[in-house]
């Protein structure tokens, strides 16, 4: 179960464009042998590119000296939008996307998130718990009335749950770290959802399915962290709980706002809301 900075360095190297070939005729190849296509997988490496920053956020707090992988960004949002070849022009020998120094920091970056247990992986008997506990929070969901969810919050939960569900099946492609982020969002929201409903039998069950989805992390992720993130996004302030799932015309852009974070990065549905990737925009904006 590789970490985003590992998975994106393969890509990258899989992007390596051999002679003759155009860079969009070889990345529609190498999508199609991953069972994609182009811009799907494009989807997929923004989304490496979001984890990686977040990533680098968590180093850069806790005091590690990243300052040489923020300097190298810009250079992997490169690789991935831009082409110094073209996208149409088939080149005359083997052009690497990305000089391989910067490759190789980003490989580095990957030892030293695994070093740091950023990336917490779940054991396969954990996986398929976690699977179930999605599974029933969907059951949940589906079958809550009116009077617990309006329209607008149903499909935003709905929305999480076969996010998570795609995650859980396809784990290799998208990291345990997409897995861990949506999972606890969508624990967080379950969580939110119990505190304001008034049937005390209907509180009791609500919580236990959003523990139930929390707590296959508490073997790889301190049982702290668990509390403080899941808290994070279902309380973004002490209004959040009752305005956002309340509100009947509530879209799933507002009920983003249940997270810490302006815009994270759903691994089926891409980039939620605006304010995307600021250091990296900002980087790659200052070196063109």
């Amino acid at each position: 179960m590789k970490n985003a900075a590992a998975l994106l360095a393969d890509l990258i190297e899989e992007w390596t464009i051999p002679k003759g070939q155009t860079s969009l005729g070889h990345r529609r190849e190498v999508a199609s042998k991953l069972g994609s296509d182009v811009w799907s997988l494009h989807q997929r490496a923004v989304g490496y590119l979001v984890q990686i920053e977040r990533d680098l956020d968590a180093l850069q707090a806790a005091g590690d000296d990243v300052d040489y992988y923020i300097e190298t960004v810009p250079s992997w949002y490169q690789a991935v939008f831009s082409v110094a070849a073209g996208w149409d022009n088939a080149v005359g020998s083997t052009v690497r996307v990305t000089d391989p120094r910067d490759l190789r920091l980003l490989r580095a970056l990957a030892g030293t998130v695994d070093t740091a247990r950023l990336s917490p992986k779940l054991p396969a008997e954990q996986l398929a718990d976690l699977r179930i506990a999605v599974k029933e929070a969907g059951d949940l969901v589906a079958g809550a009335g009116e009077d617990v969810l309006k329209d607008g919050p149903r499909r935003y939960l709905l929305g999480l749950i076969f996010e998570a569900s795609k995650v859980i099946e396809e784990i290799e492609v998208f990291g345990s770290a997409a897995l861990r982020s949506v999972t606890f969002e969508l624990g967080g929201a379950m969580g939110a959802v119990a505190e304001l409903v008034e049937d005390e039998e209907t509180k009791t069950t609500w919580r236990e399915k959003s523990r139930k989805v929390l707590a296959q992390w508490s073997a790889v992720v301190p049982i702290a962290a668990i509390t403080r993130e899941s808290t994070l996004r279902s309380r973004a302030s002490p209004a959040v709980d009752a305005t956002l799932l309340e509100a009947p015309d509530l879209s799933r852009s507002r009920l983003s706002n249940l997270t810490p974070r302006a815009a994270p990065f759903s691994p089926v549905y891409g980039v939620r809301g605006p304010g995307m990737l600021p250091r990296g925009q900002r980087q790659i904006s200052d070196g063109l």
